[in-house]
């Protein structure tokens, strides 16, 4: 089970495990808003689902950084060429502009592509093969978000902190 974690404004900061869940209550530097409901590993007492910290805390801008991974789950796991959900063992990571022609591998220049679409596109530049992007690359902006719209198991009440995201409903095997 994961917790949520928010900072003093109610801002989601991040998903955080057990452990350090249990270092912030027994600390008392987060007040429990919400709790787990029947757990049967935790019986004695409830486990929090949402901590908010007692104090600010200022946070800066972190910056993400670049694997396939993060470019599957930025986009995702949706071709950015047809529109379609596919399983990790389908899908590949396209450069847009080619690496032979000075592409980066970044998340300006890196989409998630299927296996298929990427063989036919090759080394050539969108222009060339005549495909059309569905969404500009760009890098993840909330990857907290991302994350929740990826988790297997949600509490009700996360849905409030991420209004708008759509929770991907695909398993990944």
């Amino acid at each position: 089970m994961k917790t949520l974690l928010l900072d003093k404004l109610y801002k989601p900061i991040a998903f955080i495990d057990f452990r350090k869940t249990i270092r912030l209550v027994y600390k008392n530097n987060a007040e429990i808003l919400s709790v787990w409901k029947d757990l049967d590993f935790y019986k004695e007492q409830e486990y929090p689902a949402i901590l908010l910290l007692k104090k600010y805390i200022r946070r800066k801008q972190l910056k993400v950084k670049f694997s396939f991974a993060g470019v599957f789950r930025r986009d995702m796991y949706t071709c950015q060429y047809s529109g379609v959900q596919l399983p990790v063992s389908e899908l590949s990571v396209d450069h847009v502009v080619p690496k032979s022609a000075g592409g980066k591998s970044d998340y300006w220049n890196c989409i998630t592509s299927s296996k298929h679409i990427n063989n036919r596109k090759g080394n050539r530049s969108l222009e060339d093969c005549g495909f059309m992007l569905i969404r500009e690359p760009q890098p993840p902006k909330d990857v907290t978000a991302i994350e929740f719209a990826l988790l297997d198991v949600v509490h009700d009440d996360w849905f409030d902190y991420f209004p708008g995201v759509k929770r991907l409903e695909m398993v990944f095997k």
